[in-house]
């Protein structure tokens, strides 16, 4: 078979241009040209997601070559300042691994084994990896995945060896983990765990930069997949990732694209190698994390997973989680963190602190998530989430500006649940109970979020070092009075007869008057007339594990 289809020089990553136009370009025009590129605009953002990660393993893999860790982070500072990639030293570096860039290859095909194959030389159909493709539980119809060019394999293998679901697999010839032909589940793909998070900035050099973490611990053991020996069928024994670059490329599936005159027509997914998904903070640069009782218990000591995004939360409701602080929320007085931001987003923020970005930088701060089915052994949906804010609340000295934020998270929350509370009140005062007064709840508090969302992220895009806060502030609680007030109205409005008599409820008689009281005394409670930061100390504490796995 003669190698072809290398993805150093073939056109597969799908990108919009500083013109606005939808292009597919190589690894090399990318990172030649990066400048010239806003954003990835493939399929999905999970692959835009996978890509990018395979992209920064590339970057990171070239510099440390290059330079000494202690010289990384004044050679960050000069790339950023010449505004484009060190093209030549990472051409260097890729052309030592040039061959393992082959999507069809005898030897070193791309993230795949050459000669993967089951007892009965079994193919599956390409939609196992195409997760758009119509069948039970897709995202959306898009076509029959029964052929795909290669460009478009490409982006699903990237995409699969990062997200896959779990679930039993293909039994593979040569994994001696296999039983009766099949492979049993050993869990999602990494990125799957992940509220993966990007910092996106003017165009993709920017962005490929602002997630480059340009200093920590870095061990020379830590290798891209290209870097290591082939895979074959069974796992390497005892292999844990070292550091990031081994996170960005790791194969915890077997895969191999079956090749039909230069078209993908089926796949083969196996079971790859494993991971300790309790253990990987200290190389995960890209999702924010969750202090985990359950495995902190077991393991003894502090153990931290990685937070997702979950469905019916916005990305601002637990913002100030995602922020460093010096006030960040405590598991109880041992110190211990209850959560912990992102090391890409500490990074942007020392990068303010150190006068490399301007205090009046903006960035785009993007989350996304698989959220899966029963037994993770499916995908059900797709989570994206972005904001748009100023780079300055990254930096742990801007506490004011950070307590700006979530003192505006809190009025809103506590706004939109006084307004649920009125709801709920209401149709108990109907005569309803039970599942009825909980999807009254749902629906009210949906319903306010979705009328705050567009409005709170016009806000936030507002703010900057240079605002008045108290005059943010203020304005922000008049449009929450406003739209708190229109809302009882409507819910007032609507309801029925019976209500305005009422009923005994939990000892207290609820009924029209008792419910727009209780309403109108917590909405003055919440939302104070004066000087809103004079209120701030009322709010401390709320926080939204709006990302959770």
């Amino acid at each position: 078979m003669e190698s072809h289809f290398n993805l150093l020089d073939e056109k597969w990553i799908k990108v919009i241009d500083i013109n606005g136009i939808e292009a597919e370009i190589s690894i090399h025009e990318l990172l030649s040209n990066s400048s010239h590129y806003q954003a990835f605009a493939n399929e999905l953002p999970t692959i835009n997601f996978a890509i990018l990660r395979l992209l920064l393993a590339i970057l990171e893999a070239a510099l440390l070559e290059e330079y000494e860790d202690d010289e990384l982070v004044e050679e960050w500072k000069n790339i950023w300042e010449t505004g484009s990639l060190p093209i030549d030293i990472i051409d260097d570096y890729l052309t030592t691994y040039r061959h393992r860039f082959y999507l069809i290859d005898e030897t070193y095909p791309f993230l795949q084994v050459p000669t993967l194959a089951t007892a009965k030389n079994e193919w599956k159909k390409l939609d196992l990896i195409v997760i758009d493709s119509p069948g039970e539980g897709s995202l959306f119809t898009r076509r029959t995945a029964n052929v795909l060019d290669l460009a478009e394999a490409a982006r699903w293998l990237v995409h699969a060896n990062s997200f896959d679901f779990s679930g039993i697999k293909s039994g593979a010839v040569g994994d001696d983990r296999v039983k009766g032909g099949k492979g049993y589940p050993q869990g999602i793909g990494w990125c799957g765990w992940l509220g993966g998070t990007t910092i996106i900035g003017r165009n993709l050099f920017e962005t490929l930069m602002l997630n480059f973490v340009a200093e920590g611990d870095f061990s020379s053991l830590d290798k891209p997949i290209w870097e290591e020996e082939p895979l074959t069928a069974a796992a390497r024994p005892y292999a844990q990732p070292h550091g990031q670059k081994g996170l960005f490329t790791w194969p915890q599936r077997r895969i191999r694209l079956k090749i039909e005159e230069n078209k993908a027509t089926g796949v083969l997914v196996c079971n790859g190698d494993p991971i300790d998904y309790t253990n990987q903070l200290a190389h995960e640069n890209m999702t924010a994390w969750r202090y985990s009782e359950p495995q902190s218990k077991k393991a003894k000591k502090p153990v931290y997973m990685p937070r997702a995004l979950q469905s019916e939360k916005m990305l601002w409701q637990g913002l100030s989680t995602l922020l460093p602080s010096d006030n960040a929320e405590l598991v109880d007085k041992t110190g211990i963190l209850k959560f912990k931001p992102a090391k890409n987003v500490e990074w942007v923020g020392r990068l303010i602190e150190r006068g490399v970005l301007p205090y009046d930088y903006r960035i785009q701060l993007d989350v996304v998530t698989i959220e899966y089915g029963t037994q993770n052994a499916s995908v059900e949906k797709v989570l994206h989430d972005s904001l748009r804010m100023s780079a300055a609340l990254a930096s742990i000295d801007q506490q004011e500006l950070q307590s700006w934020v979530q003192d505006a998270v809190s009025y809103a929350d506590k706004t939109a649940l006084a307004v649920t509370n009125l709801a709920a009140d209401l149709i108990i005062a109907e005569g309803y109970s039970g599942d009825k007064i909980a999807k009254k709840r749902k629906q009210t508090y949906a319903k306010m979020l979705a009328a705050i969302d567009p409005q709170f992220r016009n806000w936030l895009s507002q703010l900057s070092i240079d605002s008045d806060g108290v005059t943010l502030l203020q304005e922000w609680i008049m449009y929450l009075r406003r739209l708190g007030n229109q809302t009882a109205q409507q819910l007032l409005q609507t309801t029925s007869s019976k209500a305005w008599s009422g009923r005994k409820h939990n000892d207290h008689i609820v009924n029209v008057g008792t419910a727009a009281s209780r309403f109108s005394f917590s909405l003055a409670k919440i939302l104070p007339t004066t000087n809103p930061l004079q209120s701030s100390n009322n709010q401390k504490g709320d926080s939204h594990d709006i990302i959770n796995k």
